[in-house]
């Protein structure tokens, strides 16, 4: 048996079916070559329950026979200690990617959330994360791969911060479903930025403004539900969504009030003035 080489594997040709060089130096260390002249590098080995394993180590080209060489010594290593590096190949093959975790988080864990919850952890996966990080295996994901997604959105702190907060979750979840070991999490100690919160008051000029506006509107044949939601949302105070979905169950008229069922924070009541409830 020859020790295999660059030189020795490439001078080798192909025969009518597959021709097997097994390495003279390391037991098991051998070379496939087949009728089409494609050569690959595998070992040979048995369990410690005496199973007989042939995984392939790589494609000749792809990887020189030294570095074949190197990788069969380390997992003849990890057999004498007990392990099996074929098993863990195929787990590794059968791992799921983070474009396949995100289907089973929008399908298993994002149903339990409000509607605009799921609509904005969807825009962030295919915006911002899976054009990255969708092809990588949920296993092989480190640090900094994450740092290195959360400083390109540098610019966006909010958004950079909801990626995180987002990617954190689901790969809390892929602990949970066995893709990744506890407490693993590469989102671990990768700090948020500060945000600026943005907070804005029409001034009484521009509130009067805004009123004549959609009273000469009103007159135009405007819309008119567009026109009451506006005023509405000044009034109260409320979130659009919250004026926007707005059922008639919800306003009491005795009590001078508006009932949300599901409001951003839970059930929450809105108190009216005179004003509002002409408008409602």
């Amino acid at each position: 048996m020859p020790r295999l080489t660059k030189k020795f594997v490439e001078s080798t040709l192909p025969q009518d079916k597959d021709l097997i060089i097994w390495d003279s130096e390391i037991s098991g260390f051998l070379c496939k070559v087949t009728p089409t002249g494609k050569k690959s590098y595998f070992l040979y080995y048995r369990t410690q329950d005496r199973r007989q394993r042939r995984p392939k180590i790589g494609d000749h080209g792809v990887m020189t026979c030294e570095q074949a060489r190197s990788i069969a010594q380390r997992w003849l290593l990890e057999v004498s200690q007990g392990n099996d590096p074929s098993i863990e190949k195929q787990d590794l093959r059968h791992m799921p990617t983070l474009k396949e975790l995100t289907h089973q988080y929008m399908r298993e864990h994002a149903p339990r959330k409000k509607a605009s919850s799921r609509k904005e952890d969807y825009r962030l996966w295919q915006q911002h994360i899976l054009p990255t990080l969708g092809s990588l295996k949920v296993s092989s994901l480190d640090r900094s791969d994450i740092a290195k997604l959360h400083h390109s959105l540098q610019s966006l702190p909010t958004t950079a911060n909801r990626v995180l907060s987002l990617l954190s979750k689901a790969l809390n979840l892929s602990e949970l479903w066995g893709y990744r070991p506890n407490h693993s999490n590469p989102c671990l100690h990768i700090k948020k930025y500060k945000e600026q919160k943005r907070e804005r008051f029409l001034s009484q000029v521009e509130i009067a403004r805004l009123m004549n506006i959609l009273e000469e509107d009103e007159k135009n044949s405007g819309n008119p539900w567009a026109l009451y939601a506006i005023r509405l949302l000044l009034i109260t105070g409320c979130r659009l969504n919250e004026i926007l979905t707005l059922r008639w169950e919800e306003v009491d008229f005795n009590n001078q009030c508006l009932r949300l069922s599901d409001s951003k924070t839970g059930k929450k009541l809105v108190y009216l003035s005179r004003t509002c409830c002409k408008s409602v």
